[in-house]
């Protein structure tokens, strides 16, 4: 009976050492976890989750006529040797296949920037102040690019060419969406941006989610459309914060071509 005692009491004192030990274990695991740095994403979780739901819209075209210039003839030939020595690096396949190979870009106008109006408040829930200079830094880092188009900013929302406006959300998946005005000559002269403040689930996009759809709504403002490269703002479903080489590379190649028709096989539906 003693022994059987003995035993019991070896197994108990086995067990309490056991649990403590998991405990300390445990303990040192969490605290070994906080130590290790923070994802290389500078998306707080919170927005992560939203914008992995989220797929930020094409740019939706509305053709109006303008006084603007035609563009030369197109060459087909060259322009098609052009593209090829130019193309590494870019995503321009993907842009020419979405728009079944046209182009829509600004005109050139470096000493006339595009005139841009972003709506300074809303009382719209979780709206924060610092949103709009968030808009205004994507702007600039567009204008980095040293595309023959800038932007410059406006409190005139009617003399306005670019209104960018909040919304609370969007039925569907996306984060932003972007109206731009094209016309017979694929030469974009205008464009509304919507940008939400949350996601179809309800989650809030902190500054820099704003900051990040911004960018990828400026893009399509461009001329740009969508890439299947998701280290490019451009992905769908936009996974960066910064703009990428490709993404840079992209817009300079655009601004090296016509507007309109620049494949000899483009489908024909797409002509004003």
């Amino acid at each position: 009976m003693k022994d059987a005692r003995k035993t019991a009491v070896l197994f108990m004192c086995i067990g309490i050492f056991a649990a403590m030990t998991s405990v300390v274990t445990g303990v040192f695991a969490i605290r070994r976890h906080r130590r290790q740095p923070p994802p290389t994403t500078l998306l707080s979780a919170d927005s992560v989750a939203a914008l992995d739901e989220a797929a930020t819209s094409e740019g939706l075209e509305r053709m109006r006529r303008s006084s603007l210039p035609a563009p030369p003839a197109p060459n087909f030939a060259a322009l098609a040797r052009f593209i090829a020595d130019q193309s590494e690096g870019t995503y321009i396949d993907d842009v020419l296949r979405d728009r079944n190979g046209h182009v829509a870009r600004w005109i050139a106008r470096p000493d006339n920037p595009v005139q841009v109006w972003i709506q300074p408040a809303s009382t719209l829930s979780d709206w924060m102040p610092e949103y709009p200079r968030q808009i205004r830094d994507a702007f600039r880092a567009w204008d980095a690019a040293g595309l023959p188009v800038r932007f410059t900013f406006t409190d005139d929302s009617v003399g306005a060419e670019v209104k960018l406006r909040w919304v609370d959300h969007f039925k569907d998946a996306a984060a932003g969406r972007t109206y731009w005005s094209r016309d017979q000559h694929w030469w974009i002269f205008g464009a509304d941006i919507e940008v939400a403040l949350h996601a179809t689930s309800g989650a809030r996009y902190d500054a820099l989610a704003v900051r990040t759809i911004a960018l990828h709504e400026i893009g399509h403002l461009l001329g740009l459309d969508h890439t299947r490269d998701e280290t490019s703002v451009m992905f769908p479903r936009v996974r960066v914060t910064r703009l990428a080489p490709a993404d840079l590379a992209t817009a300079v190649l655009l601004y090296q071509l016509p507007p309109g028709a620049v494949t000899a096989d483009t489908v024909t539906k797409h002509s004003p």
